[in-house]
């Protein structure tokens, strides 16, 4: 798994430039005769704050598409909530209707499309925790959680799975 983005990181590149800094300054004393070492430390500077920078700008690129992202899983959330809380608050479900259904497809895949984008490293992991608890409340109810694990005995969700939410501790019925 790759590790998850984070937009803390955001703090650590002045850390970064600073140990670059230190570990070419190290260097520079003990590797370069002491008559050439002038000349050497604005290179090491350049090359200390070219890396940060690097970095920096790598960290800026993949803030953007988060932003990005979140817009999108948010925007598509926004569009099926009414009906998940609608199909959630439905009492004594024993066959759900095809509408419903199809509607608890697309949340089913907007939560694997979310898993696959955290999984790879695009969505903040205080973001993924959060929304993790936003399907745990629809997975705690029986007529959902059944259909849904279900569908994901057919290995089609970029593997994601019911264990990967928090623990509750009763389903609703």
């Amino acid at each position: 798994m790759h590790k998850p983005f984070s937009l803390a990181k955001r703090s650590r590149y002045p850390i970064v430039f600073l140990s670059v800094f230190g570990f070419l300054v190290f260097l520079i004393f003990f590797i370069i005769p002491e008559t050439k070492r002038g000349d050497a430390y604005l290179p090491a500077t350049a090359i200390a704050a070219g890396f940060a920078y690097f970095l920096y700008s790598q960290h800026i690129q993949e803030t953007k598409l988060f932003i990005e992202l979140f817009k999108q899983f948010n925007k598509k959330y926004d569009s099926l909530n009414e009906a998940l809380n609608k199909i959630a608050n439905q009492k004594q479900v024993t066959v759900l209707s095809q509408p419903d259904k199809q509607f608890l497809f697309d949340y089913f895949n907007l939560c694997a499309e979310e898993y696959l984008y955290y999984k790879t490293g695009y969505i903040d992991i205080e973001v993924w925790q959060s929304w993790l608890k936003g399907m745990n409340y629809f997975a705690d109810v029986r007529h959902i959680r059944d259909l849904w694990s279900e569908e994901l005995s057919n290995g089609s969700y970029y593997g994601f799975t019911l264990e990967l939410l928090p623990k509750s501790n009763d389903s609703q019925s």
